[in-house]
């Protein structure tokens, strides 16, 4: 990198440093570029300073960086900065930690004020932190913001929850599902927390709020069942009767989200591949509408026998079908 170069990357790190809003230092980021490791040093400097706009710009910053070193810094800031923006910014990155725990721990005094904070981001470091330390009246804090919040608040709480449960907040989770309140535009939270309920018949709810899903909330399903850690017994009998389901569209679903949960499913999803291979048409042109429905089965043995299956080598692919049984 050029002297030039080098310059005007500083220049533009002051720039985002002293940025009045979001917007701006996204903004002058842009014409910077990501964050280098020699960089970190320099804001790690300003995520000290005495004034509280340059301290949670420097932050914000160090959490976008991909640099080693901005995630050590990052870990000393959770447990020794008294500006609770700094301290809830850098307590983010960890919050999927197995370390969670002990560096809520470090400074608890922070999770009162972050759960009352203005910024619904902020306040929704707050309510993990709050579950990770079993914060006294969390709950009833929760169920007030869930009831008479502003949008974004109430999704913070969603987004909270989705990590670890709904807990006694599950029949008012339960009801968002099944009567869908305007502002409620994004289920994946929902769908998330809901996952790790005890209660067997969650998967009714389930099944029943696909009947006549409002705008992306299929994909929320989806998104939700794929990545969350639960594993409750009736969620996976949940998506074993999707598997087998006469709906394509369950189907789909169940094979997508058990493909993306590990490889002691592969049995079972050979077996709808199977199925798939079986009911192919012999005929070109019906072979090509056929495998147009139907590309995830595809994919799917082309990725786990490692081979550039043609779409059309029906043959090959039963082959490897039954060589995996």
């Amino acid at each position: 990198m050029s002297q030039e170069q080098d310059a005007l990357r500083r220049e533009l790190l002051k720039q985002a440093l002293s940025a009045a809003s979001a917007r701006e230092r996204g903004e002058v980021l842009q014409k910077h570029g990501p964050i280098l490791e020699d960089e970190v040093p320099y804001l790690a400097s300003k995520a000290t300073s005495l004034f509280g706009n340059l301290r949670r710009n420097a932050v914000r910053l160090l959490a976008l960086s991909r640099a080693p070193s901005a995630k050590v810094v990052l870990r000393q800031l959770v447990t020794d900065a008294s500006d609770v923006e700094v301290w809830a910014v850098a307590l983010a990155e960890f919050l999927d930690d197995p370390s969670a725990k002990q560096l809520v721990l470090a400074q608890p005094k922070h999770i009162e004020e972050a759960l009352h904070h203005s910024d619904p981001e902020i306040a929704g470091v707050g309510m993990r932190a709050g579950m990770l330390a079993g914060t006294p009246g969390l709950s009833e804090q929760l169920e007030k913001k869930l009831l008479l919040g502003s949008r974004d608040e109430k999704h913070e709480v969603l987004s909270a929850l989705a990590t670890s449960g709904a807990g006694t907040l599950e029949p008012k989770l339960r009801d968002l599902l099944r009567s869908p309140p305007a502002w409620l535009s994004d289920f994946t939270s929902v769908y998330a927390a809901l996952t790790y309920s005890a209660d067997p018949t969650m998967a009714e709810d389930f099944r029943a709020s696909l009947k006549s899903p409002k705008d992306h909330q299929a994909i929320d399903f989806d998104n939700a069942l794929t990545f969350t850690r639960s594993r409750q017994p009736w969620l996976r009998a949940l998506l074993l009767a999707m598997l087998q389901s006469d709906s394509t569209a369950e189907q789909n679903r169940g094979f997508g989200v058990l493909e993306f949960w590990g490889p002691e499913y592969e049995p079972l999803l050979l077996q709808v591949c199977a199925r798939w291979l079986e009911r192919m048409p012999d005929d070109e042109q019906q072979r090509r509408k056929y495998l147009a429905t139907e590309p995830a089965y595809f994919r799917y043995l082309s990725k786990r026998s490692g081979k550039d299956f043609s779409p059309f080598d029906k043959e090959g692919m039963q082959s490897f079908v039954k060589s995996r049984r």
